[in-house]
């Protein structure tokens, strides 16, 4: 098979994929949404509670992309001056993704017991 056929199979079944997996999502959302009205749920208010339930959420995603960036540079540096492969990039910006995310929840559990000692804790449950 040619190359350019191989391109063009890719795309299709990416499209096609991408298709289905939007409809499958939806169509899922919708059966959550169906059975939480027919056991007297009111899904706007179980959504809110949600997105309330974890007030951390920013903080770990902030740091995590943090990590990413800095991995993605670092990984840059060093496949340019050391290594001469692209498993390096890849490597870095994962490892230093688990960094930032840890370092994320570091802060988070530091931030919960100070809050806890103080008794103003947004959550009054363990991480």
């Amino acid at each position: 098979m040619a190359p350019q056929q191989l391109v063009f199979v890719f795309l299709m079944v990416s499209a096609v994929s991408m298709f289905a997996m939007i409809v499958f999502i939806r169509r899922y959302e919708h059966l959550e949404r169906m059975r939480m009205i027919e056991r007297g749920f009111n899904p706007a208010d179980m959504k809110s509670a949600l997105l309330k339930r974890d007030p951390y959420r920013h903080l770990r995603l902030s740091c995590t992309a943090i990590g990413i960036g800095v991995g993605w540079f670092v990984g840059t540096i060093l496949r340019r001056e050391v290594w001469h492969g692209s498993d390096i990039m890849v490597s870095m910006i994962v490892f230093m993704g688990g960094v930032g995310l840890f370092i994320g929840y570091m802060v988070q559990y530091r931030l919960q017991t100070k809050a806890r000692q103080d008794d103003q804790s947004p959550l009054n449950e363990e991480i």
